[in-house]
């Protein structure tokens, strides 16, 4: 009997790590932050989703001389405005309205971000985003699309930070 428990929560797990695999994590619904459980009999599965980083190579264009050939895109679907501080070679600020994008130039070299949420003072929030690459050469264009909300399967680590290290 106990064996078969235990080969029941092996099958169990296999289950839910291949739905996971195949991408079909819509069961379950969120909480009220974005995170979901699976349950299974003896077995709680937790996914948090996290923002997304995506790159794309491309073919060399002519782009306006702003910083560099590479670009970032913002998507925002946060329900909130975000003001993104772009700190590397390549500094400048961008505000993103909820359910936009906005696309900034940048060289090659490595970045972070910082995101206010938030359309008033009182109700900001901060973020401090991890570093990343942007890789630039004669050769290739690099196009980076980082979302400034969570999403399930999310590959870009963002902490909480204060007003003052947001400025």
């Amino acid at each position: 009997m106990q064996r078969e428990r235990r080969v029941i929560r092996i099958l169990s797990l296999l289950m839910v790590i291949s739905v996971m695999l195949m991408g079909l994590v819509g069961c379950g619904s969120p909480d009220s932050e974005g995170v979901k459980r699976i349950k299974i009999p003896g077995l709680t599965v937790t996914i948090k989703p996290k923002p997304q980083i995506h790159i794309e190579q491309n073919e060399p264009e002519e782009l306006p001389d702003l910083g560099g050939k590479s670009t970032i895109e913002f998507i925002n679907h946060s329900g909130q405005t975000a003001l993104v501080k772009v700190l590397g070679p390549t500094r400048l600020k961008i505000e993103v309205p909820d359910g936009e994008s906005r696309t900034v130039n940048v060289s090659g070299g490595w970045y972070f971000i910082k995101t206010r949420y938030g359309d008033a003072p009182s109700h900001y929030t901060y973020t401090r985003g991890e570093k990343f690459e942007v890789k630039e050469t004669a050769q290739t264009l690099w196009s980076y699309y980082i979302t400034l909300h969570p999403v399930v399967d999310g590959n870009y680590e963002t902490f909480p930070i204060s007003p003052e290290e947001f400025n």
